[in-house]
């Protein structure tokens, strides 16, 4: 998000994978994942490592591959970050996908719709009306 001009303070890192690390988790994530606690010289944070194993995991899957190569790190395009972020449900979250869109020229907004519609067919676009609602 931050890439993206999002000012808000985030109190970890997320990163979806298609693998977990061989680390030692502190903790699992209800969605599919693990939770692990990183150590750098000026601070420690947590780091949610998604590995999916729910409804949306095709919907990661196609995320992860269509990511884009920044400075040589995949990087979740805009319109994937408000599709994830509108489906996590939660509050705080979906803001993130509301300042995605607020952004002039940011988002494609009818790539959103044709993502879902590919992915899952008409019937799924027609059943997001909250999402196909911003977009």
């Amino acid at each position: 998000m931050a890439l993206y001009g999002s000012d808000r303070t985030m109190k970890g890192i997320e990163i979806i994978a298609d693998k977990l690390l061989p680390l030692e988790k502190v903790g699992e994530l209800l969605q599919g994942g693990e939770r692990y606690l990183i150590k750098t010289n000026k601070n420690d944070g947590a780091v949610d490592w998604v590995n999916r194993k729910d409804e949306f995991k095709e919907l990661f899957a196609q995320a992860l591959k269509e990511s884009v190569k920044i400075k040589g790190v995949p990087v979740l395009t805009p319109e994937w970050l408000v599709i994830l972020k509108f489906i996590a449900g939660r509050f705080k979250v979906q803001e993130d996908a509301v300042f995605l869109l607020s952004c002039k020229g940011l988002v494609d907004r009818k790539l959103i719709k044709k993502k879902i519609i590919n992915l899952f067919g008409r019937p799924a676009w027609g059943g997001s009306k909250r999402l196909s609602a911003l977009v």
